[in-house]
């Protein structure tokens, strides 16, 4: 659990973080619970300027909105993730969660109907169901009760979804049914509100759905190089590829398509770090619990050439070349291509540039553009780790010419095409010295899916 207080000049190169200002107690090895805190409420205050106060805000100083709090904050932080769940989630998995959600209301109300009914005529001697198969109201076997039972869950269906009572229904013709009419009307007012959700939910859902961008990313990023550079200038460089997966048909082009990039590099706490770009360092701190030492996780932008697509319909690659001021770089290489004018002819190998790598956390890569099949804003997002660097190889390709030609006979036409089973295939480059891959099987040859550095 860290403090939220910021110390002035995060961001800038050269600052340094006060990790010791931000750390509970070290004997605190759990977050303080809202229970806690409201009974430190009783605790006599003590306002040595050496103690950590809790200064709450103003609608939060009351006795009774604490209480509140402690009861209602579980219940709808809860909530709320399974909102947000239900609308990331598949349609298989909405549906059906949707429909085990109905048939457990249906079940613990029918339960409750059985009871109401069996307890007012074993009272009273009331019969407060119609049933054209007749409650069976004397008689406590076990074959019997399940025949009420049944009688009860339809009640209770029909009742939750007020689809309007037929075969079964609260009697019409006798009095002292209250707590029967009482509970129908109050599970009528739950189904109302459960569909009335579950709709909302839906809704939302299609709208999460046309936000999605069609887009694949390719399971690798493709390091680059050439062992043959003809001079200094030229430097190795990551390749992304992007592939439309309705690339094959007419009207899905995504316009002015935007390509992002940012890293996310994990070094120890007292460490010092080299970057060369102003301003491109956030800071977010994690307590890792394998040598109980706190790690700085540092987040850089990392700069692509050809990050814009103004009309993206196939195939996408953008780059972000290994120079000085790449912060993917070691502090020694970039010294070196400072000092070489480019990138060392030492280092031109696989391994040599293996080596000189930062072995970073994630590298999320984020697209966003707008579909001209529905005019809406599209976003999508692929997170590689260091592992799905390849270096040495490249990307398959993917584009093939069709024969249109059977279908119009009067007219001789080819079209270029995208085969969606390459999307993520990739070969040894040309002019460079490929990375070994271990293979797990020989089928993987071919599919790459568990290809491993």
């Amino acid at each position: 659990m860290l403090r939220n207080d910021l110390r002035p000049g995060i961001g800038v190169p050269g600052s340094d973080l006060d990790f010791t200002k931000r750390q509970r107690i070290h004997a605190e090895t759990q977050p303080m619970s809202r229970f806690h805190r409201f009974t430190l409420k009783f605790v006599p205050h003590d306002s040595s300027p050496t103690r950590q106060l809790y200064i709450p805000p103003k609608e939060e100083q009351s006795l009774l909105h604490i209480c509140w709090q402690v009861i209602k904050d579980p219940f709808r932080f809860w909530f709320k993730d399974w909102i947000i769940w239900r609308i990331n989630t598949s349609y298989l998995n909405f549906f059906m969660q949707s429909c085990v959600c109905f048939f457990i209301w249906c079940y613990v109300f029918a339960a409750f109907i059985y009871l109401i009914i069996d307890a007012t005529y074993s009272r009273n001697g009331v019969e407060c169901a119609h049933s054209a198969d007749s409650w069976q109201y004397d008689q406590a076997t076990l074959s019997h009760r399940r025949h009420n039972m049944e009688i009860a869950f339809e009640m209770s269906w029909i009742t939750f979804t007020t689809v309007g009572y037929g075969n079964v229904s609260p009697t019409g013709y006798n009095s002292g049914c209250y707590g029967l009419r009482f509970f129908c009307a109050f599970e009528a007012f739950v189904g109302l509100v459960f569909f009335s959700l579950m709709g909302a939910v839906f809704f939302a859902k299609i709208g999460h759905t046309f936000t999605e961008a069609p887009i694949t990313f390719s399971g690798a990023v493709c390091l680059q190089h050439d062992s043959y550079m003809p001079s200094s200038d030229k430097y190795p460089y990551l390749e992304f590829q992007i592939v439309h997966n309705k690339a094959n048909y007419e009207g899905w082009e995504i316009l002015g398509a935007t390509m992002e990039c940012i890293v996310v590099i994990d070094v120890p706490a007292g460490a010092r770090f080299d970057y060369h770009v102003r301003g491109s360092e956030l800071f977010a701190l994690d307590f890792h619990k394998g040598n109980s030492s706190i790690v700085k996780q540092t987040y850089h932008k990392v700069s692509l050439e050809g990050s814009t697509h103004p009309y993206f319909k196939r195939v996408w690659h953008c780059r972000h070349i290994l120079d000085e001021n790449s912060p993917l770089l070691k502090k020694s290489i970039k010294e070196e291509i400072r000092n070489n004018n480019g990138w060392p002819s030492g280092r031109l190998s696989h391994n040599g540039i293996r080596n000189v790598l930062l072995p970073f956390n994630t590298l999320l890569l984020t697209m966003n553009g707008k579909s001209g099949k529905t005019s809406t804003d599209v976003f999508a997002e692929k997170r590689y780790s260091f592992e799905d660097v390849y270096i040495g190889w490249e990307f398959a390709g993917v584009l093939y010419l069709r024969d249109r030609s059977r279908k119009r006979k009067h007219k001789a036409e080819k079209k270029v095409m995208v085969d969606m089973t390459l999307i993520h295939d990739i070969t040894p480059q040309d002019g460079g010295i490929s990375e070994t891959l271990e293979l797990k099987s020989t089928h993987n040859l071919r599919k790459g899916k568990t290809i491993q550095v």
